[in-house]
């Protein structure tokens, strides 16, 4: 099977935004949580991706909200949502995604 993004890597897009808090949850409740690795190695964002990829292969739809925040004084400095969508398509499995609106964002962070 050929695995590829409908448009941009989100993979290659979360590597830029580390270091970050992670959270991936899918319609079913099943989460994985990471917390920022200060250092943010580039082994340690491989790890990520290749973690994050397989989530995303491993569940047809699922969430994942990222937070960066300044780790100092941890305020918030950007909150950003996604819904990742797997199909499957001949032989290969594409993968996309939608970015969550904010309204969405502030409801989930105030639970």
């Amino acid at each position: 099977m050929i695995v590829r993004w409908e448009s941009e890597d989100l993979t290659e897009l979360i590597k830029e935004l580390l270091p970050a808090h992670i959270e991936l949850e899918t319609l079913t409740g099943k989460r994985i949580y990471f917390s920022p690795n200060l250092e943010n190695s580039r082994g340690f964002a491989e790890a990520v991706c290749s973690i994050l990829m397989t989530f995303f292969l491993n569940n047809k739809y699922c969430s994942l909200i990222l937070i960066q925040e300044d780790e100092d004084s941890k305020i918030v400095l950007n909150v950003l949502g996604f819904l990742i969508i797997a199909q499957t398509l001949d032989q290969e499995i594409v993968l996309s995604y939608k970015v969550l609106p904010n309204d969405f964002l502030t409801q989930y962070l105030t639970i």
